[in-house]
């Protein structure tokens, strides 16, 4: 059965965020795009490239650490176990082609990190496009064993852009971590990365306007929606094996990529809408299912709309 029960109605910000370990260098900042700080667009100067990332970030200088590969600078989250390094290096000899660069490089880095091989392969064409590079490579791999922070994998992105190689790292602690809120997390940040000089001061605005869930990386439902769930509930009254097919479909509308903002075109509806259909016969609850489905305008709302009818299908609890 599909269970999702995330800390509802927590307070999301701490009274007095910790102070950094240390401010990061000065040609590094991490600007608030959001009233609260829940979001903030992390900066380098020296190049010219920009990061959007939820989650009440925090920039730091990073100390060297024996075995530790070198960074420039440090971004870690508040109550979330995300750590992002960035390193900035540039090319000493040619290479046959910019990728050949960007998948030798990860291919040397992860395999130093896991002590194993690894197969990185290039990035999509669309966040290449979106990143503004001439070449990217990722991977991702668990850890020889875990750092100093509890992080127990790593996931490596290699961009390169005239001749300099920028390597980001986004450490985690793997299957212990909520994987839904990291799911919502790389949605996000796979998609805000920008390395142009003319354009990298962005106003970085992450999370629509949603009818389903609150503007912020840890998923909580609007209170007109829980307040909904008792009624939801009692209504989902499924055949047997018709439960853990719905999870399936909810699980997967919860890990798509799509960054929060996209809005739901025509193609993906109908696919999640097959996906809907395949999986509940029962027609009362599946008439239900396609309401809450119209009223989806963005990824932010698919996932709010699997993370509400998740936690109606394991009881409405809250």
């Amino acid at each position: 059965m599909f269970i999702i029960i995330p800390r509802i109605r927590i307070n999301p910000r701490p009274r007095a965020a910790p102070a950094p370990v240390a401010p990061p260098p000065p040609q590094f900042a991490l600007t608030p795009t959001s009233q609260n700080g829940e979001t903030a667009l992390f900066l380098d100067t020296r190049i010219g490239f920009s990061h959007a990332l939820p989650g009440w970030p925090q920039a730091t200088w990073v100390p060297p650490s024996p075995g530790e590969p070198p960074a420039d600078a440090m971004v870690q989250f508040w109550d979330f176990p995300m750590w992002i390094r960035y390193r900035v290096e540039t090319m000493t000899s040619h290479a046959p082609s910019a990728m050949h660069v960007a998948v030798d490089y990860a291919q040397r880095y992860a395999m130093h990190r896991t002590r194993d091989a690894v197969s990185a392969a290039p990035a999509r064409d669309d966040r290449m496009h979106t990143w503004n590079v001439d070449a990217a490579a990722v991977a991702s791999y668990a850890l020889v064993g875990p750092d100093a922070l509890g992080a127990t994998h790593e996931d490596l992105a290699v961009l390169v852009k005239h001749a300099t190689v920028l390597t980001i790292t986004r450490r985690h602690a793997g299957a212990a971590e909520d994987w839904v809120r990291h799911a919502a997390f790389r949605a996000a940040a796979d998609a805000t990365m920008l390395w142009d000089p003319q354009r990298f001061r962005y106003d970085a605005r992450i999370w629509p306007t949603s009818t389903f869930l609150e503007p912020m990386l840890l998923p909580v439902l609007l209170q007109g929606r829980q307040n909904a769930l008792p009624g939801i509930a009692a209504a989902m009254q499924l055949a047997p094996g018709e439960g853990d097919a719905l999870g399936r479909v909810l699980e997967a509308m919860m890990r798509n990529d799509d960054p929060p903002w996209q809005a739901l075109a025509p193609e993906p509806r109908l696919r999640w809408a097959k996906d809907l259909a395949n999986a509940v016969k029962t027609e009362s609850v599946a008439a239900l299912l396609r309401n809450g489905l119209a009223e989806v305008l963005t990824a932010h709302d698919l996932r709010g709309f699997a993370l509400m009818t998740g936690m109606a299908l394991s009881g409405g609890a809250a």
